[in-house]
């Protein structure tokens, strides 16, 4: 019978076969608009680090009077301190403007983690839909560049329902457009699927853990418990699979009920 911790652990995503690394780790968590990636991070990863979002950019009280847009007013002549990301419009227009900004942004954050000890180089979360190649070989090129291994360079794959995610978009602070949504659902489905046909050139790019999980509550993917001694919770039921593990080339099969829920879920064949 599993102990107490042991039972945790096995609900836990863990990287290198370690629960919560201190050091050195890089995790792609990808996910379409609304997939719940946020959920999950704070309560099924079992790693702690800087997340670098381009959502939290998009929060109007952080961009309002800031440095970036300035430099955005100035070189586009929008004021984002002036959108409204209740409307869709112009999310899409706030979108649009940090995308060509956002590159620079992350490189230089870890421009400056790469000058601190080698050995302790701090955990980064990149949470991006991930829904072209693009992103993923500007991570892993940064990164790599920086000084972070590739063995620690992870993927965890967050997948629900874009129904789902649909409903949920409605309820959220910033509204994307349902087409658009659906894009980048579709989008990561296809970048995943192209990064789990690359062979061996995988190894090129990342070389760590791969993780599926999906979230669709309604399913029962994952089953979240209050706890009655305290204000917060855990994760009673997790529906997670690792493809890949960190340091060796191969990858495990995906089976045709994970490709048939994946295909579910997206609409995308595996």
């Amino acid at each position: 019978m599993l102990s107490f911790k042991e039972f945790l652990e096995e609900k836990l995503i863990t990287f290198n076969k370690k629960a919560y690394p201190k050091f050195g780790n890089i995790v792609i968590l990808a996910g379409g608009a609304g997939s719940g990636k946020g959920f999950i991070l704070s309560k099924l990863i079992g790693i702690e680090g800087k997340v670098l979002n381009v959502d939290d950019l998009k929060e109007m009280k952080n961009l309002d009077k800031t440095k970036l847009a300035k430099q955005i007013y100035a070189d586009t002549g929008i004021d984002i301190g002036k959108l409204n990301t209740k409307n869709q419009d112009d999310t899409a227009t706030l979108h649009m403007v940090l995308k060509k900004y956002i590159k620079s942004i992350h490189s230089n954050f870890l421009k400056s983690v790469s000058m601190s000890d080698p050995r302790r180089l701090q955990n980064i979360i990149f949470d991006v839909t991930l829904k072209d190649m693009d992103k993923f070989s500007d991570i892993s090129n940064i990164a790599q560049q920086y000084g972070y291994d590739r063995q620690n360079i992870h993927l965890v794959w967050i997948i629900n329902d874009v129904k789902i995610a649909q409903t949920q978009n409605k309820t959220r602070s910033r509204v994307v457009a349902d087409d658009i949504l659906v894009k980048t659902h579709k989008g990561a489905a296809r970048t995943m699927r192209d990064i789990l046909s690359m062979g061996d050139n995988l190894s090129k790019y990342i070389n760590g853990d791969i993780w599926l999980a999906f979230n669709n509550k309604e399913e029962g993917d994952t089953v979240y418990a209050k706890s009655a001694s305290s204000a917060g919770g855990y994760i009673l039921t997790a529906n997670t699979i690792k493809i890949k593990n960190a340091g060796t080339p191969g990858l495990n099969d995906i089976t045709k009920d994970i490709g048939s829920k994946i295909f579910k879920y997206t609409g995308e064949k595996f």
